[in-house]
């Protein structure tokens, strides 16, 4: 039983660094200045640079939807 777990996880390791790296690009395009989406692009650097000072996961609660349908997506 344990090798089958083993094997699941091994399989899912990539799915959730994708995930995890996918919430960092929604929080930067959450924290980009702008009412609207040509605003919220032109400033979107600002919004990476703000996301990525901290090297943990953004555990909002709509950045983990979008990491997490990012990944649905890819599997």
């Amino acid at each position: 039983m344990t090798d089958k777990i083993k094997n699941q996880l091994v399989l899912h390791i990539p799915y959730l660094c994708v995930s995890l790296f996918m919430t960092k690009l929604s929080e930067g395009f959450r924290l980009a200045y702008g009412l609207d989406l040509s605003e919220k692009l032109l400033n979107i650097t600002d919004g990476y640079a703000l996301a990525f000072k901290s090297y943990f996961p953004s555990l909002h609660p709509t950045d983990l939807v979008v990491g997490f349908a990012i990944a649905c997506g890819m599997r």
